[in-house]
């Protein structure tokens, strides 16, 4: 007999009768396959105005195009399929995960992809007699895009399609197809077409440069990190602009809502774009949660989730507060942290995190780095000014009088020898002046909360 459970749910059933793991952080889903994905969609919480905001967009009786961005694992995607669920006898929703790499052609054909995998999921009478660009079927598009003669396997080849496009099918004829397509369903359904491109900072192509050009000036000290990163920013711009003159025209058609999903990079590349007010029709910006959200996010998830009349006490007062501080409010974070502290605790029995268990879990981790890199006490005293620092940024001509190292010299050596090989910091120039960052939360809380300044005397 096969066990009902297995992998990381049979943990969370068996010492916490709980259905799966209820700090799971993949986006909600508004897919009807699976029952528990329904379990999470009802768990959302928050983004009242924002929720306000975004259908009234929607209802507005216009073509839209809307972005929505903010830091990564804040909930926008979340956000959007919470919106749709909400929604969803009012609209005909698709949903595109962009990759990196896409131009004008691959961006429609992945489009075209999407909007009839959807159709062959929501009604496959209707996808098998629809008639594309007024002659050809969609099995025929199929064929001829990915040299496939019927719907097998489409979700495979959606992730491959852009292998196999062959030659003959333009940026012309999709774009035609799309809006052939869409018309038919508004009629079929008489409903507006949402289109959701999520991830869409894969459609800058940012991280692709900076591993190129990390890649280059891998064996130099000559190229910053933040000169690397300026490089890529300007390249990502250029290939951003010319990507949405290119798709324009995709805009044009009616009945469709176009959202754009990505973060804080996707974002600052579209505002440097010429005509970027032009593009987007709408702009939503998603701060991280409020503390009292994500507390109800996980009451509510542990009550529909259990599979006793008590609910489970997983961790106790004070441990979610910590770690809001400590990720500062980025919720996939925080989640993903009580997720793997329980697990990686569980072994015979059930826990109940505790501050003290996180605390101790932060200062190994941190001890760990400082023993691997040879951290020692004036790295420490030089870290430790530059996390008390307005936004944990210094400037390194700043740093002699808390650090009380007389020797300019030894700040910088310290910081190009020990804390750049170690990643504890990032440095950027500003003409003469140079700037030292701790970039990540995490890493600035750890040495706010777990270095004492007295041991740096």
């Amino acid at each position: 007999m096969t066990d009902k459970w297995s992998g990381e749910d049979k943990i969370w059933n068996l010492y916490y009768n709980l259905k799966r793991n209820p700090f799971s952080t993949d986006p909600i889903s508004i897919s009807d396959e699976n029952s528990d994905e329904k379990i999470l969609i009802e768990t959302f919480v928050g983004r009242n105005k924002e929720f306000e905001d975004f259908t009234k967009q929607l209802r507005s009786g216009n073509e839209t195009r809307t972005v929505i961005f903010g830091d990564s694992g804040v909930g926008k995607t979340s956000f959007v399929n919470h919106t749709l669920y909400l929604l969803e006898n009012k609209y005909f929703y698709i949903s595109i995960d962009t990759k990196s790499g896409w131009d004008e052609e691959k961006f429609l054909a992945n489009t075209l992809f999407a909007i009839l995998n959807t159709l062959n999921k929501k009604d496959n009478k209707i996808l098998r007699a629809l008639k594309i660009a007024g002659k050809i079927t969609a099995e025929r598009v199929l064929e001829m895009i990915i040299g496939s003669s019927a719907l097998i396997n489409l979700k495979d080849t959606i992730n491959h399609n852009e292998k196999n496009l062959k030659f003959g099918i333009t940026s012309t004829f999709l774009e035609s197809s799309i809006e052939s397509i869409i018309r038919q369903i508004f009629n079929k359904y008489k409903k507006e077409i949402v289109i959701i491109y999520d991830n869409c900072e894969n459609l800058t192509d940012y991280y692709n440069y900076i591993n190129e050009l990390m890649n280059k000036y891998s064996d130099t000290k000559n190229m910053q990190k933040r000169e690397i990163q300026k490089i890529a920013q300007e390249r990502s711009i250029s290939k951003i602009t010319q990507f949405f003159n290119d798709i324009k025209s995709i805009f044009q058609i009616s009945h469709v809502h176009f959202v754009f999903v990505g973060n804080l990079i996707f974002y600052n590349v579209m505002q440097r774009v010429s005509g970027f007010s032009s593009i987007f029709t709408f702009q939503i910006f998603l701060e991280p949660m409020k503390l009292k959200d994500i507390n109800s996010v996980l009451e509510i998830r542990l009550e529909k989730m259990k599979t006793k009349k008590e609910k489970p006490k997983l961790y106790d007062d004070g441990v979610l507060s910590m770690l809001y501080d400590v990720y500062e409010g980025n919720i996939k974070n925080i989640l993903s942290k009580l997720d793997n502290t329980i697990t990686s605790y569980t072994f015979n029995n059930s826990i109940t995190l505790n501050v003290d268990i996180l605390i101790n879990m932060f200062k190994k981790d941190l001890d760990n780095v400082f023993s691997e890199y040879n951290v020692k006490t004036t790295a420490k005293k030089i870290l430790y000014a530059i996390a008390c620092a307005n936004r944990g940024e210094a400037n390194t001509k700043l740093l002699k009088k808390p650090t009380k190292l007389k020797r300019m010299e030894t700040i910088t050596e310290t910081i190009n020898n020990t804390l750049e090989p170690a990643n504890l910091v990032t440095t950027r120039y500003d003409g003469k002046d140079i700037f030292v960052s701790i970039e990540q939360p995490e890493m600035r809380w750890k040495i706010l909360n777990l270095i004492d300044p007295n041991d740096l005397k």
